[in-house]
């Protein structure tokens, strides 16, 4: 979109003059559409910051204007703009995009030392597990580095000060909430002590593997492939034609995600794709990339770094918020200052894109969904989960 400016570019769209003043300084402006979802993201430079609440504000109104399912402003700032005082806004978009953290970040307090954010909240250890699950420090980190193009380490750790003035209810709340999750929180840390190192880390995977996360739905089965259709977690994949586009061709035969628990070569998972987001290196030539993938059961991270200009191009013609892909490559723990992440990374090889295939309600009597909000809801309801 050389020459033109976010005004020219949605001219269907009259912004208030305010709007108008800080959209019309947007400049080094890229597009990507999804023609068939109606989605289209948009990334551009700013010369000073602008609040999350008018990024959100002219990204409804440009999707009212075009008729578009979804519009995503994806803000980029000179690096000496970032500081303490930002930290709310980052955390305004964490709690949008990471679905474990909405509604968490209404009480505490961050420190900006060095290059670590400490992020100090009233929740209990146990309670605080629960975002160490969501990989929540890791989307706070790169929603800076995307911005920003700076790389600091998030650290979340609980606050007796805030959690003796914690306007739910206190302290005795809270010790209530964390007795909600301490079951699942006990098990999860019985299985990250049980993970293999050296050697044996390294070692082909055997079946089956033992569990990633304790899986919401039970007990997690294979992955079965019939007809060239895949059921794997919640999902079904059509897998009989897939277009291999990056690398080379490989075999499709993937393991749940629920099931990856230790760093293994030669790994091939299928699922969708969520949370895509890219940054430049430091010097401006290459892009580092992150996503999710999921089989609708589990999910796991996906990154790949150091990549060229022509290289991702060619894997955003793949690689976006809903496509379904089929990956082949490893997983490993990610270390950062000396601290080994507690779950393992996807790094991928090669990618294949394949079909999801949805879901269909053939019953003659439709049904309704009810569902309710609780004591971990965003919407302040007073009902405990169980």
């Amino acid at each position: 979109m050389a020459g033109k400016n976010l005004l020219e570019i949605f001219n269907r769209y009259t912004p208030d003059p305010s709007d108008a003043a800080w959209l019309l300084q947007g400049t080094d402006i890229t597009l990507r559409a999804d023609k068939e979802k109606r989605m289209i993201e948009v990334r551009a430079h700013f010369p000073a910051l602008v609040r999350k609440s008018a990024l959100y504000r002219v990204e409804s109104e440009i999707a009212k204007a075009y008729e578009l399912t979804m519009v995503r402003l994806l803000p980029q700032y000179p690096a000496t703009l970032f500081g303490e005082t930002y930290i709310s806004e980052v955390l305004e978009e964490t709690q949008r995009i990471g679905v474990v953290a909405r509604g968490f970040f209404h009480s505490y307090t961050a420190i900006l030392d060095g290059d670590t954010i400490t992020i100090e909240m009233p929740y209990l250890d146990e309670s605080l597990l629960l975002m160490e699950l969501g990989k929540t420090p890791d989307v706070i980190s790169g929603i800076i580095r995307s911005e920003f193009g700076l790389n600091y380490t998030v650290v979340i750790r609980h606050s007796a000060a805030l959690a003796a003035n914690y306007r739910y209810g206190g302290s005795e709340e809270l010790a209530a909430l964390d007795a909600q999750l301490k079951k699942s929180s006990i098990a999860y840390e019985e299985r990250r002590n049980e993970r293999p190192t050296g050697a044996e880390a390294n070692a082909a995977p055997t079946q089956p593997m033992g569990e990633r996360v304790m899986s919401l739905l039970g007990e997690v089965a294979d992955a079965v492939i019939e007809d060239g259709v895949c059921t794997v977690g919640a999902y079904k994949f059509d897998v009989s034609e897939p277009a291999y586009v990056i690398g080379s061709t490989f075999s499709i035969t993937p393991s749940p995600i629920a099931r990856i628990t230790t760093p293994v070569r030669g790994l091939v998972v299928i699922g969708e794709v969520f949370g895509y987001t890219e940054d430049t290196t430091r010097d401006g030539t290459k892009y580092n990339v992150t996503f999710g993938v999921t089989d609708g059961n589990s999910s796991i991270m996906v990154k790949k770094f150091g990549i060229t200009a022509e290289e991702k191009t060619a894997l955003g013609e793949v690689v976006f918020n809903g496509a379904a892909v089929a990956l082949h490559g490893y997983t490993k723990h990610d270390v950062h200052k000396e601290v080994k992440d507690i779950d393992v990374t996807f790094y991928y090889t090669d990618i294949a894109a394949i079909k999801r295939i949805k879901r269909k309600d053939e019953a003659p009597k439709k049904r309704v969904e009810l569902h309710l909000h609780t004591m971990m809801s965003a919407m302040d309801a007073l009902i405990p989960p169980d």
